[in-house]
Order: C-alpha cells, then structure tokens, then sequence
C-alpha cells in the first residue's frame, strides 16, 4: 500500500491593511473593526485572536496552520504529527513512511521484513510458497513440497527422515517425545477407552452397562478383521449377530503405534457407532452414521480442549466423514440434539418398516414355495403377513 501525501502551503495571513473609511466586519466575530485588520483570503480579520480561530486545525495536535500539508484527505501542521498516523512494521517497529505491505495481518515496511514472517520448513528451513501442514497440540508445523513428500510418521504425522519401520509397514519416527505418546500397551489403551466411554455416558447419556471388549491390533491384525479397511483407519467396530439378524455382541479394536488423543478420538467415534446400532439399528446412511460418530468425537475433544484433532474434521474434505459431519453439526446447532435424536428415532423407522415389509415378503415367498411344493398344505389366511404399521418397529424413548 503507498501512501499518498499532497503539500500544500497555506499561506494565510496575506497582509495587514490600514482602516480605511468604510465600515468593516471581522469575518470571525462580526464585530466592527474599527483599526487595522488582515486580510485572510476573501474575508477580514479583526484581530490575531480571530485569525488563530479561522485557521485550519491540524489532525493530531488540533493547533492552527499557518502552514503544512495534506495526506490522505487530513491536514497535518509538521511531519512529526504526519509520522503519529503512520503504521509501524510488526518486524523492526519502524514507521512505514511510503509504503508497506500485509501478510497474514500483519504489516511489514520491507522484503527482508516479509521474509522473516513467512514460515519455513521445520526440515530443510527454506521459505514456503507451497507447503504442507501438520495440525499438532503445541503448534502448527509446516512443510515444503519437497520435504512433504519423505515418510510420514503413523504417531505424529511429521514427515520424517529418521525413522523405525514396524512390522505392518507403518513409520515412526525416532524422536523420543513422539515414541513416549504413542500407546503402544493394551492396558493403556483399556484404560483411555474406559476413561472416554465414561465421559460420553455423562455427556451424551450413553448406555455403559454392556460389555465392549477392547483390543490393541496392529495393521496386519485390523485387516484380518476387516480385509478391505482402507489406509490411515485407527480403528474399527466389530459387531455380531445372530442367524436372526440381532445384535448379539460388539468389539472396538484399535491401532497401536497412535497417540493417546488419537485413541481417545477413536474411542469416541466408535463408541458413537455402537449407541447409535443400539438405539437405531436400521439407520443406513453412511453419511449420518459416521457423521454422528464425527460428530460426538468433535464434542468431546471439544471438551478436552483438543482443538487441533478438531481442525482436522472441519477440514476434511471425504464426502461421507467430511460432509456427514458438518450436516450432522449443523443440525445439531440448528435444532439441538434433543431434535436431532427425534431425526434418527423417525428415520429409523421409516427404514425399519421397509426392512421388516422385505423380511415378511421374503418369508411368504419362501412359505408360497413350500405349499406349492408336493405333500404340502396352502397357507392359511391366518399365517398371511401381517400389514406393517409404525407399532411394529420399536423405538427407545428414553431421550425424551
């Protein structure tokens, strides 16, 4: 930004002229003059007092100008005060007298001063123009492109050229306040998911009277669990079920080699994905399930102030965790959670009654097949299926 300054002399006090016959008013008092008087521009003056209330004030100090000049449409007496009105440089304080410059809002005088406020890769120290973040609890850490691109440690996220190989391919690096965070015990692991499930029993009410086994895997024991999990997963949710399709136990397992925020966040989540099968078991969009599961996870980092795990859901961009998140918190903002799990409870039957109408459908075809069948009776109007009604599914009203 340049700024702009216009000199103007003022000169006022043009002439003091001789009383002449005529009869004179002072421009300021209106008083009659009656000796001597100035001329200041196209009025007159009576007397000194008055020419000091006509002249123009400056901006800053308010004293009247006999001269000066005029920057960015004020007045100032001297440069002194012109100088009060300047911007300082964040970097070297000094006044920012032709131009300065803005960056990340902050103002800088020179280049040598923007430099200095541009941040730098914490690998090789060139400036970023390009560059990689890294969101972690006592700052921000960012990354050239080059730099980017080495291994990223599993614990910590950092790019890094230092590091362990495990035996399921992850990195870590070997920085010792990285490894001294990481759970890597599955008694800690017990443990923090204890402490998470009892917070969330107070927080979003719950239920923590059934057993969840816990299990600390690594990646090559997920996968036997789940073959297709995708990369980057710190955990999963096992459920099983019975012949009838009913929930019968359900089991959390969970990467070794995180950090204990990173398994807290995780038990959340899955905690969240096992009241919502308890409580609306027929809910089959992706997009609410892991959304909700997002959104109790954000709330209770919220609540640990945990704000840099947080960053990264409202970044994320994935059309299922990403925006099945913000559309969850955005309702929840909205409505409150109260209307919220009212959503789920209505959503929850629709999908039941058409679950519960196929299951039926599918169990008369199959009884249809039977009866045509040689040696075999025709159904009778009393096994006919039932009509399916908003009685039919359950619904737990204990929230209300």
């Amino acid at each position: 930004m340049t700024i702009k300054r216009f000199f103007l002399m003022l000169l006022l006090a043009a002439s003091i002229v001789t009383f002449g016959a005529e009869k004179l008013y002072c421009g300021n008092c209106r008083k009659r003059i009656t000796g001597n008087y100035i001329n200041f521009g196209n009025i007159k003056i009576c007397s000194e007092q008055c020419l000091q209330a006509v002249l123009p004030k400056c901006s800053v100090c308010n004293q009247p100008m006999r001269s000066g000049f005029i920057a960015n449409g004020r007045r100032f007496c001297s440069e002194k005060c012109f100088e009060t009105t300047l911007p300082h440089c964040s970097v070297c304080n000094k006044v920012c007298r032709d131009s300065f410059t803005t960056f990340m809002n902050k103002i800088v005088c020179s280049d040598t001063c923007l430099n200095s406020l541009r941040p730098r890769c914490m690998i090789c120290n060139s400036l970023l123009n390009g560059y990689h973040a890294v969101f972690l609890p006592n700052g921000d850490l960012f990354f050239c492109d080059r730099c980017g691109e080495l291994p990223r440690c599993s614990g910590c996220s950092r790019p890094t050229k230092d590091y362990t190989t495990l035996p399921d391919g992850r990195k870590l690096c070997n920085d010792k306040r990285c490894r001294n965070s990481l759970v890597m015990d599955a008694k800690l692991a017990g443990s923090i998911f204890d402490s998470v499930r009892k917070r969330l029993v107070k927080q979003f009410g719950f239920k923590g009277d059934h057993p969840i086994p816990v299990y600390l895997v690594d990646l090559d024991g997920l996968r036997q669990v789940e073959p297709d999990m995708p990369e980057g997963v710190c955990g999963m949710i096992h459920n099983t079920y019975d012949e009838n399709h009913n929930l019968v136990d359900s089991s959390i397992y969970i990467v070794m080699g995180y950090s204990r925020d990173d398994v807290a966040d995780t038990c959340a989540h899955e905690l969240a994905h096992d009241d919502m099968l308890r409580r609306f078991p027929f809910i089959d969009d992706l997009k609410i399930i892991e959304g909700y599961a997002e959104y109790v996870a954000y709330n209770y980092n919220q609540h640990y102030r945990k704000f840099y795990l947080n960053r990264r859901k409202l970044y994320n961009m994935d059309p299922i965790y990403g925006d099945g998140f913000r559309e969850v918190q955005a309702f929840a903002s909205r409505y409150g959670e109260k209307a919220m799990n009212k959503f789920f409870e209505k959503r929850n039957q629709r999908v039941g009654k058409q679950v519960l109408k196929e299951l039926l459908a599918e169990q008369q075809n199959s009884g249809n097949e039977a009866a045509s069948a040689p040696g075999t009776e025709e159904q009778s109007a009393s096994d006919a299926a039932p009509e399916i009604t908003d009685a039919a599914v359950p619904v737990d009203d204990s929230d209300e």
